[in-house]
């Protein structure tokens, strides 16, 4: 205990540590008995206890996985320092907390990570240090996670794991509190959505055998975003933030509990008039708007049969000026922050809607049954240049500013010259119900965490789209032919998806031995609905109509023609439907050995799966064989993990998505593709002082190889020798944090390292024109405590203001977020 003369009050300190290996416990709850005096210990395991005056008092500890225990103090004016240590015990979760559980990939037993694979948590505390919205810059911390920048502020992520591709985070499980949260998983999995990653208080990421449950995808791993949860106590908190470009963020949070009840409201909204550059200077930022609420009802302690059920909904709607223009070589070399005027009317309008009722119910001892029902809708038009003059803006780019449409990309007027700009409207809507029970027991000499669950799937993509055609009039775009909602190709069809899948899961402990086998199974219907009208053959010669094109060769005529009549709007003709069924059986096993308290050897083999969407009959589901094995080392205040991999693609799943500004969305198998990688991360906590310096360090190394030949009309590919690598996968990743930091006052730095990447597949030495460039950006955030309940802080985001090359896609070459300067002020109450 130590004395206060600011306060005139002694202050408690201590530190919560596990007796087996004198790790810090994070996250403790300190009760003060029979007061509503409490906190939580930090990172370092550490808790302070102020407004106390002198005298007798029992401390109450606790966390989940350890004992409790009671501790009596007597609290003088000068006393020495709490030491506490925790003992392991098992985890008997209420329905109250068994909701918290299964919303998370990890579980709420973090202090003591005994997953067989890899899986990493940014916590509350790690998310606060930087207060980042951009879910790019927060997943870098973690090893084997891949990103690709495309609009600088994170709105549009493409993140992958161990080398899956990036594309639009189709390859990998997108969650939110343990449910899909990607619009159309199974049907049309390349959606361009993520949940607002700045009102999150955890986001997870498991890689590995352990995330074969989650589904549909299995190869890569599974990003899960951990909404606020209910309080325990009456609870308000606020977070404002102002900054470079007009940035101005909001979040509001508050929320209680009672002994039958819980409840959450939060707000969020973030906007900003954007860092790059029009000619007219319109702002190129957004606006984004997030609403959440969450009520609980739950039986009072020591009813018989414990129950809880929670409703979650929220609402998140967004208007950015963004666009899939990116700029030439040549001109970003002069100004990588500049937008082109023909690009000034693409605007991305989206709205999304989810609601989750869980039910938990526990009929005996350590059997718990958790029922949710979910559905999310999501609506999105994002109204964009497609095409100049009859030339796609991919082309244009890629030809840099010798391309003959390149000057009106950005010119005062024109003749006879017309902007395509397509409204890509797409309506998504996923819903579902899954089962899942988890028991806790003692057979044949092992403890059992057993987890068996189903689940019910469908979701659906609606695209109802348009071409309206522009000239330019005095810098500004100005509309010369409205185009037909539904008409055209490509623009009126339905993509739709079932999926009924089942997982079971056995964690078993012998002692030292931990053995973890589970697999799934899914059963998978796609089909397309397209409203393409009628076609028919011609040919200059007669100028007659013939249904098919061996009819017009036998009319006499040589250079037949197919004609396409996209002209069913309305859906009065019957679409044409393709479907496709497919099952999969998906296992996996993972061994943890714990060699000693404070270190873990791991080993795991689990079968990759991606499904394929509808639209093309010859393509097959995406298969792999994964291998990893590695050790974790934890003790004191240190912390090693680490992990090498190999995954073995049998058929690489690609898709032409409109990457490249067109595109046919259609699949195609790859072939082989071995990729292999070393994941390492380490961390350190050094107390001097009264100071404490936490040191993180984190390093992937990548390297992949296509075993296999073909052609793909897809630019990210295009033409692939058997050797050659596979694009946006960086060979080497660091990420390295330290600090200093004091009881009232914060310094954090951050630096993330990306080498360069191939922007097509390819081998050898890297081109220029087909490479990003290598990002190095540092971060800068400091933190001052005025009272109890109030901090402000400041930050600097890429202090060194890097703006190289970080992608070449969708069209042309793009920038990240240039150097930017933010404050902000929390309270807590």
């Amino acid at each position: 205990m130590l004395w206060s003369a600011a306060h005139c009050t002694p202050i408690l300190k201590g530190f919560i540590f596990e007796k087996e290996t004198l790790a810090p416990v994070i996250g403790a709850n300190i009760q003060v008995s029979n007061s509503e005096v409490g906190v939580a210990s930090n990172e370092f395991g550490s808790f302070t206890l102020s407004d106390l005056m002198p005298g007798v008092y029992t401390l109450n500890i606790s966390s989940i996985g350890f004992k409790k225990v009671n501790i009596p103090v007597v609290l003088k004016e000068v006393n020495e320092l709490l030491s506490i240590q925790l003992e392991k015990g098992i985890i008997e979760l209420n329905p109250v907390n068994v909701i918290r559980d299964i919303t998370s990939l990890i579980g709420l037993s973090q202090n003591f990570l005994r997953v067989p694979g890899s899986g990493s948590v940014i916590g509350a505390l790690d998310l606060k240090k930087f207060a980042d919205t951009d879910i790019t810059r927060i997943i870098a911390r973690i090893p084997g996670v891949y990103v690709q920048e495309e609009d600088g502020f994170g709105l549009r992520p493409n993140i992958g794991m161990r080398g899956t591709g990036v594309e639009r985070s189709s390859k990998i499980n997108m969650m939110e509190d343990g449910i899909p949260i990607a619009p159309a998983p199974y049907a049309s999995p390349a959606a361009y959505y993520s949940p607002t990653a700045g009102r999150m208080e955890a986001i997870e990421v498991q890689k590995g055998s352990s995330q074969i449950k989650y589904g549909p995808n299995t190869t890569g791993g599974a990003v899960n975003y951990v909404s606020s949860a209910i309080p325990n106590r009456m609870k308000l908190r606020a977070n404002m933030e102002a900054g470079s470009w007009g940035l101005l963020k909001t979040h509001i949070n508050v929320g209680t509990s009672g002994d039958i009840y819980g409840i959450l409201l939060e707000s969020f909204s973030d906007k900003t008039d954007g860092f790059k550059k029009l000619p007219k200077s319109d702002p190129t930022g957004y606006n984004k708007q997030d609403y959440l609420m969450k009520i609980r009802l739950n039986t009072p302690k020591g009813y018989k049969i414990p129950t809880a059920i929670e409703l979650k909904v929220s609402t998140t709607d967004e208007i950015s000026n963004e666009t899939y223009l990116g700029l030439t070589h040549e001109d970003f070399l002069v100004n990588p922050l500049r937008r082109y005027a023909a690009s000034a009317l693409d605007e991305m309008n989206a709205d999304h809607k989810q609601m989750v009722l869980t039910g938990v119910v526990s009929p005996i001892k350590n059997l718990h049954i958790t029922a949710s029902v979910y559905n999310n809708e999501f609506n999105r038009n994002w109204y964009k240049l497609s095409e100049v003059g009859g030339s796609d803006i991919s082309s244009i780019l890629n030809s840099g500013n010798t391309h003959e449409q390149y000057g009106f990309l950005d010119t005062d007027s024109t003749d006879n010259i017309e902007y395509e700009i397509k409204a890509n409207n797409r309506m998504y809507q996923s819903n579902g119900i899954q089962l899942i029970g988890r028991s806790r027991f003692h057979f044949l000499n092992g403890d059992h965490n057993l987890l068996v669950g189903i689940r019910k799937h469908t979701d659906e993509m609606d695209q109802y789209q348009k071409v309206d055609k522009y000239g330019m009039q005095g810098g500004n775009l100005a509309l010369a032919t409205q185009g037909i909602w539904g008409a055209g190709k490509s623009n009126n069809r339905l993509d739709a998806a079932e999926g009924t899948s089942c997982f079971l899961e056995d964690e078993i402990q012998f002692g030292i031995v931990n053995l973890t086998a589970g697999v799934r199974a899914e059963n998978i219907l796609v089909e397309r609905f397209d409203w393409k009208g009628t076609f028919y053959y011609t040919a200059e010669e007669d100028n007659n109509q013939y249904e098919s094109e061996q009819e017009c060769i036998d009319a006499g005529n040589i250079n037949c023609e197919k004609i396409d009549n996209w002209d069913d709007p309305n859906r009065l003709l019957n679409p044409t439907i393709k479907s496709k069924k497919m099952s999969v059986v998906v296992p996996g096993i993972g061994l943890v050995y714990q060699l000693n308290p404070s270190i873990q050897l791991l080993a795991g083999v689990h079968k990759g799966f991606s499904p394929p969407g509808p639209g093309v009959d010859d393509i097959h589901p995406e298969e792999s064989i994964n291998f990893e094995w590695g050790g974790r080392l934890r003790s004191r205040f240190t912390e090693l993990n680490a992990i090498a991999f190999h995954n073995r693609y049998k058929n690489l799943l690609g898709e032409d998505t409109q990457f490249s500004g067109e595109g046919t969305y259609d699949q195609f198998n790859a072939g082989k593709v071995n990729v292999d990688g070393l994941e390492l991360s380490t961390s350190h906590k050094i107390n001097t002082n009264g100071f404490w310096i936490p040191l993180t360090f984190n390093y992937t190394f990548t390297k992949t190889k296509f075993l296999s030949s073909f052609e793909s009309e897809f630019d990210g590919w295009g033409g692939v020798t058997a050797g050659d690598e596979l694009p946006y996968v960086p060979a080497h990743q660091i990420f390295a944090e330290t600090g200093l930091t004091e009881q009232n006052w914060k310094v954090y730095l951050r630096y993330r390292y990306m080498s360069s990447m191939r922007t097509e597949a390819g081998s050898g030495v890297l081109v220029d024109s087909k490479k990003t460039d290598p990002v190095s950006i540092v971060d800068l955030t400091s933190e001052y405590r005025v009272t109890k309940n109030v901090d402000v802080y400041m930050k600097v985001l890429n202090i060194l203001d890097y703006q190289g090359i970080v992608a070449a896609r969708p069209a042309g070459v793009r920038p990240t977020m240039p150097r930017a300067v933010l404050a902000g002020i929390r309270f807590s109450f």
